[in-house]
């Protein structure tokens, strides 16, 4: 389970970084 921690950790600093596009396609797989 910490490897996903990590994972999502990563993935909300990279939706900060990267266009509004990679957004919404991580929104979905957060939720």
């Amino acid at each position: 389970m910490k490897l996903k921690i990590k994972t999502i950790n990563g993935q909300s600093k990279k939706e900060q970084e990267l266009p509004m596009q990679f957004n919404e396609s991580v929104n979905p797989i957060l939720i």
